[in-house]
């Protein structure tokens, strides 16, 4: 293959390079909507629970009434269960963010260096002239 064959060919993957750049991206942050979403919804439900003990305790003072000591139990129960899935939504947050900001990162790298790189050729290029 000739030099100007090889580099159209090295152009095309640079544009499909671009492409999946872009769809990945796409994905990285539509997860990421999607676990800001999911943890809006952890946090609702943990104040509408929250909200049920509230209500239990000052509606009867007393912790005697076994019925609502049983109540406040389950529901207590069920703000840890939320409080677990909260913790590992944040989790995937943070994973999920750090792996679309060390691909643009490294993304940016990359370019620059080229970039840098091409300069160098054209100076090496125009340098010819002087000759």
């Amino acid at each position: 293959m000739g030099s100007f064959e090889q580099l159209m060919a090295e152009g095309q993957s640079i544009f499909s390079f671009i492409q999946n750049f872009t769809i990945k991206k796409t994905q990285y942050e539509e997860y990421l909507q999607k676990l800001y979403s999911m943890n809006e919804t952890v946090n609702q439900s943990e104040k509408k629970i929250s909200d049920k003990i509230a209500d239990i305790r000052e509606s009867n003072g007393s912790q005697t009434d076994i019925q609502n000591f049983h109540s406040i139990a389950k529901y207590e129960t069920e703000l840890n269960d939320l409080k677990t899935t909260k913790h590992k939504i944040i989790k995937n947050i943070f994973n999920i963010r750090n792996k679309l900001d060390d691909m643009i990162l490294y993304t940016d790298k990359v370019f620059f260096d080229n970039l840098v790189m091409f300069d160098m050729i054209i100076k090496n290029i125009n340098s010819l002239d002087a000759i």
